[in-house]
């Protein structure tokens, strides 16, 4: 009787481990796979093996097309003050998943502070037609006009 308890506690445990080997990477992600806290390798979309216990999927990396809305108030050349809307869209590099992950603390926070750093650099160059001219110019060319 206790060697069927003790059979049925070891196929349980293999089972498991089958488990934790095997996993699955959904499409347009990557993920960031580390061996004994190291980084050991970057898996795509497809199934993929690793040793449980020893490799652990360190960051699941999405890599669509994301969208960043950024509103930032300044002021113009003629001191009139604007609000200025700019988007932008990102992704991550799929040839560079671990260097997103392992150089930049927090990507969105730091291309939103890019985004408005060169806002603040440009806008108070321009007096308020002229920005309101290469808005326009920016508006017809992406609306594919």
């Amino acid at each position: 009787m206790i060697s069927l308890v003790v059979l049925i506690v070891v196929i349980l445990v293999v089972i498991a481990l089958a488990f934790a080997t095997i996993f699955v990477v959904p499409q347009q992600s990557g993920y960031v796979i580390e061996r004994l806290g190291k980084f050991h390798r970057v898996s795509l979309a497809g199934l993929h093996v690793k040793i449980p216990v020893v490799d652990r999927v360190a960051q699941k990396m999405n890599l669509r097309v994301a969208q960043m809305d950024v509103q930032l108030e300044t002021k113009t050349l003629d001191n009139v003050f604007v609000v200025i809307v700019a988007s932008t869209q990102f992704r991550v590099d799929p040839n560079n998943i671990s260097t997103a992950f392992y150089e930049l603390q927090d990507p969105a926070g730091q291309l939103k502070a890019y985004m408005e750093d060169a806002l603040r650099s440009a806008i108070p160059s321009l007096t308020l037609d002229d920005g309101g001219v290469i808005a326009s110019k920016q508006h017809s060319r992406s609306a594919g006009v």
